[in-house]
């Protein structure tokens, strides 16, 4: 009997048919693979539902995963080396410890067949589990793609596009041949309407920021009169720390603040100096985000010099707000853009005075949009201040 042309393809197209192709791995190495394919799969899920309503079902074809099947696919095949490392101990190095979440892996097979909207927080549970069975959660990579691909629809296009060239690095680095990669590499791509996705932020960003900022703290032992630090955490674990300088501007008082996504390893005892990224994740995280920042700036902006209240009138405040970003991070320009467009309704007095691009000492292309505070609106808030310094005499001398 001849065997029809699209079967032949399906079987030939795979990397892990029996024992003798897993060639010495271990088993830490087949775990990052197992990961990295259901992290791969999570991604072709939200574009080619088809596809991966397939491949899931063809996996669940020997769904107790207990040993190689020639005609089952490469994840399958992998998670029973897995579960059975004793079996294979031939063929492999087994570490003790690495164990598959099976019955979770079912289920959410079976919903990846569904076709059906997921539910966010069984992902995300799921994803967070599988990293725990299989020991990985020491790996940085592979954690942050647990963190971001949890969260897909609160990516900007950038980022989607970045995770997707991840995901083809790192499967050309470990196993280029398995079967959903070669799918993945020659027939997915990407598609989004980036103007329906800059509509969305440019409606986020125009409306009220989010009211519930994310919660802030400071780092003291970096902190001084003139230079304060604080950092956040956001809904997904992203870590980000915000700068705050004081300065003179045109002999004017004036802040900088800059803010990055923290990349590095030791959270417990960071590195100013150490990784940071200059992006801003997906339109909801975004606002949020952007929201903590505005926070930040108004209690900067709060901050008085300690003098007698006599003299509190006549100092002037914060006259000016520098924000800088890479010039080169198109997504974060243009979440700043908006944000500096918007200054007079997120800062009352404040309005946009210019932009400007320059090259930094390191090479970096930096643009700075300059936040200036409107003289009229500095004339009714000390108008204000005066009367309520008088308000308050008037009180004392009655006492």
């Amino acid at each position: 009997m001849k065997t029809l042309p699209f079967i032949t393809e399906l079987v030939e197209a795979r990397m892990f048919f029996g024992p003798k192709d897993l060639k010495n791995m271990s088993a830490g190495k087949i775990a990052e693979i197992v990961f990295l394919m259901f992290m791969m799969l999570e991604v072709i899920r939200q574009y080619k539902p088809d596809y991966a309503s397939n491949y899931a079902s063809d996996t669940l074809k020997y769904n107790t995963y207990e040993n190689m099947n020639y005609a089952g696919t490469d994840l399958s095949n992998l998670l029973a080396v897995l579960n059975n490392q004793d079996t294979f101990k031939a063929y492999i190095k087994s570490e003790s410890g690495v164990a598959i979440p099976l019955y979770q892996i079912n289920r959410y097979l079976r919903d990846v067949i569904s076709k059906s909207k997921s539910n966010h927080s069984d992902d995300v549970t799921f994803f967070w589990r599988l990293e725990d069975y299989l020991k990985l959660y020491s790996n940085s990579l592979l954690r942050q793609l647990r963190r971001d691909i949890g969260n897909w629809k609160d990516l900007t296009l950038a980022n989607k596009e970045q995770i997707y060239l991840i995901l083809r690095r790192e499967f050309d680095k470990r196993c280029s041949s398995v079967d959903m990669y070669l799918w993945y590499k020659s027939s997915f791509k990407i598609t989004e309407n980036t103007a329906t996705a800059d509509s969305k932020l440019d409606e986020a960003m125009l409306t009220e920021l989010s009211d519930a900022p994310y919660k802030f703290q400071t780092y003291p032992k970096f902190s001084n009169n003139e230079l304060k630090f604080y950092q956040f955490r956001t809904d997904s674990g992203k870590l980000y720390v915000v700068a705050s300088e004081r300065f003179t501007h045109n002999n004017e008082r004036a802040i900088k603040v800059d803010f990055g996504l923290y990349t590095g390893n030791n959270e417990e005892n960071i590195d100013l100096s150490g990784d940071f990224t200059s992006d801003v994740e997906g339109v909801g995280d975004a606002v949020r985000v952007f929201s903590t920042v505005k926070s930040i700036i108004d209690l900067e902006l709060s901050m008085r010099p300690k003098l007698p209240p006599t003299k509190m009138v006549q100092v002037r405040p914060v006259m000016y707000i520098e924000i800088q970003g890479k010039a080169e991070d198109p997504s974060r320009v243009k979440l700043y853009n908006r944000f500096a467009r918007s200054a007079g309704k997120y800062f009352p007095g404040f309005e946009l005075q210019n932009t400007d691009t320059s090259r930094a000492i390191d090479g970096d292309l930096l643009t700075t949009w300059w936040l200036k505070r409107n003289e009229a609106s500095l004339y009714a808030e000390s108008s204000e201040s005066l009367q309520n310094s008088k308000n308050n005499a008037i009180l004392n001398k009655a006492d």
